[in-house]
């Protein structure tokens, strides 16, 4: 009974064997196929591969030349200004060209230009470390965030000192109190061989930054170039020679300077400019100075404002400090009144571009006396002896005068003289609440008021702005401007008549032309001129022209003989394109008009500008 089972067993075997058989036959053969498809797949996406990258290949930035990217790459990064902004922006962007693609990667890393720019928002050290491994041995420009405090930025500066901060060119700080303090000691403390531009920034209160400790000289910045500081006031900054310096550029806000004991010095501002002989441009935005010193003769061995101490009577003497490369000046919310004093104090020889924006007229520059100020009024001790109190600016070719009353603006300039200057330009600045109000622009004062010497006859540009004009006072100007070529005139009521009067001779004189070398008009916002008044002055003046000089000189019937008094010929350098006949009747001939611009006009159309330069071969520009 035993054995019987066996055959059926043997027989479920051999089923199972031929099932198992047959199995692994069909996959051996699902194998194959699997392979085959792995293997045609592989192909597949080979072939993808190389369609898309003839495809990208195809794009013109992908085929450039990889020196010509690296220019791309620079344009790209590199800032417009050191500002805080705009380092950050060079930072970021430095970072985005190294996420595009591994080529664009490979390239950008090896730009050690581009990661010169350490301006991080993250407190991360490996970000730092990063920007300095990839930066080489490259001048880096150090911009820490202003949400940084003082602790942080000093795990920073470790950083940076372990062979990075000889290589900083330009070092910007904008943060707290604490913070602009801890560089103010860095700057104090470090060597900075190669910083080429520095600019702080700061805030809260201006007494917590003068008490950052006893001033120290520090070694000479012989490539700094660039100053600028903003809320800070001069005399913090710690003394030293700047041979390269070109440009300094101080502000202060009112509130800061509420607290006149830590008041900007003049005689800070003296120390500073005496060690910056080849200063080119000084910029001082709503800086109120106080004049702590005196102007005389220096006693025995020269006294060096720098150790001046506060006096409690008498002001310590200086000498007069002369900027002798000094072209440009501007200084913004100046006191009309006694602006002149700074020229006493400093001179400008020459000087080329001045800019005033001016204070109204009861403001006054103040005096430290002790430990208060007092504002400067006659009889104080800071008399200006043995100076002539007029001011000759030989040099000068452009004045730029904004002015918030009248007043302010007959005073700023009466005590100087511009020969030789070129281009003029006189605005006032209305209150917020009348910007827009026409009737409040005041009129405009007789040159003779405004000032010394009205006449100008090496002016050949003349700018006004917000002025109400009135035609003798403008005929006035004119002929004290022989040699006029461009007239500006912005938002001036009474334009129309101006403009007008450019088509005709001076009224009572039959031999004298406004403006007789006019060239171009800019008109911006002359609601009153229409184009019809801009017909008659292009069709008068361009048919005296076409009628030559003889004519021209033949139109009263009488000879015209030049002025008995000699005039005093121009300073040496300052060549004129005319002899100065300061505004006399002597005219060679009559320019016509070759340029006008057109803005802002509502009775001056487009079509009308396009039919007068075909109708008169004039340049124009239009803007609605």
């Amino acid at each position: 009974m035993s054995a019987q089972p066996v055959p059926q067993t043997n027989a479920q075997l051999a089923r199972l064997d031929r099932k198992l058989t047959h199995l692994l036959a069909e996959e051996e053969k699902i194998r194959e196929k699997l392979h085959k498809n792995l293997e045609r797949q592989t192909a597949l996406e080979k072939r993808r591969d190389e369609l898309h990258r003839h495809a990208t290949s195809l794009s013109p930035i992908l085929i450039l030349p990889t020196e010509l990217l690296m220019q791309i790459f620079e344009l790209s990064v590199f800032p417009e200004e050191y500002t805080a902004e705009e380092v950050e922006c060079a930072a970021v962007c430095a970072l985005a060209l190294s996420h595009v693609c591994s080529r664009w990667r490979h390239i950008s890393i090896s730009m050690a230009c581009l990661w010169s720019y350490v301006a991080l928002n993250s407190s991360s050290m490996a970000m730092l470390d990063l920007f300095l491994l990839r930066s080489r041995k490259h001048p880096l420009v150090y911009c820490p965030s202003s949400a940084f405090d003082e602790l942080m930025i000093a795990k920073q500066v470790n950083v940076l000192r372990d062979g990075a901060l000889p290589r900083l060119k330009a070092l910007i700080c904008s943060g707290t109190t604490p913070t602009v303090t801890f560089m103010l000691r860095m700057l104090q403390w470090q060597m900075f061989p190669n910083l080429r531009v520095l600019e702080l920034q700061g805030g809260g209160d201006q007494c917590t930054i003068l008490s950052f400790g006893a001033r120290r000289r520090m070694h000479t910045l012989s490539m700094l170039t660039h100053i600028r500081l903003a809320h800070i006031v001069l005399d913090v900054m710690p003394i030293c020679q700047l041979p390269s310096l070109r440009s300094l550029h101080v502000s202060d806000s009112p509130l800061l300077c509420s607290s006149l004991a830590h008041a900007p010095r003049l005689s800070m501002l003296c120390a500073h400019l005496s060690r910056a002989p080849n200063l080119e441009t000084l910029t001082m935005d709503n800086y109120d100075l106080v004049v702590d010193v005196n102007l005389g003769s220096p006693h025995e061995g020269a006294l060096e404002a720098v150790n001046l101490p506060l006096f409690p009577s008498e002001p310590p003497i200086i000498s007069q400090t002369e900027v002798a490369h000094l072209r440009n000046f501007h200084w913004y919310h100046c006191p009309p009144k006694d602006l002149w004093r700074l020229f006493h104090y400093i001179s400008m020889p020459v000087l080329t571009h001045l800019e005033l924006s001016l204070q109204v007229v009861t403001s006054r520059i103040r005096l430290r006396w002790g430990d208060r100020s007092v504002p400067m009024r006659p009889g104080t001790p800071h008399a200006l002896h043995g100076i002539s109190a007029v001011i000759c600016f030989d040099q000068l070719q452009h004045l730029s005068l904004e002015c918030r009353d009248l007043p302010g603006l007959n005073l700023a300039t009466r005590k100087f003289l511009f020969p030789n200057l070129r281009s003029l330009d006189l605005a006032f600045i209305p209150r917020e609440e009348d910007a827009f109000n026409l009737r409040s622009f005041p009129a405009l004062g007789e040159p003779g008021s405004v000032f010394r010497e009205p006449r100008m006859p090496n002016l050949t540009s003349l700018g006004l702005s917000r002025f109400t004009l009135s035609l003798n006072t403008m005929i006035m100007y004119l002929g004290y401007m022989p040699n006029l070529k461009t007239l500006t005139l912005d938002t001036c009521p009474g334009a129309a008549h101006i403009v007008q009067s450019m088509a005709y001779q001076v009224p009572n004189s039959s031999r004298r032309w406004s403006c007789p070398r006019l060239e171009r008009m800019v008109l911006i916002g002359c609601d009153d001129v229409t184009s019809a008044n801009l017909t008659d002055v292009l069709f008068a003046r361009k048919k005296q022209a076409e009628a030559g000089p003889a004519t021209q000189a033949s139109v009263s019937g009488r000879v015209i003989k030049p002025l008995r008094r000699k005039v005093k010929a121009p300073t040496a350098g300052c060549e004129s394109p005319h002899p100065p006949d300061y505004g006399t009747n002597n005219q060679s001939g009559i320019s016509a008009i070759k340029s006008i611009r057109i803005q802002e006009c509502v009775l001056i159309s487009h079509d009308d500008c396009a039919a007068l330069s075909k109708l008169f071969d004039i340049e124009y520009t239009y803007e609605p």
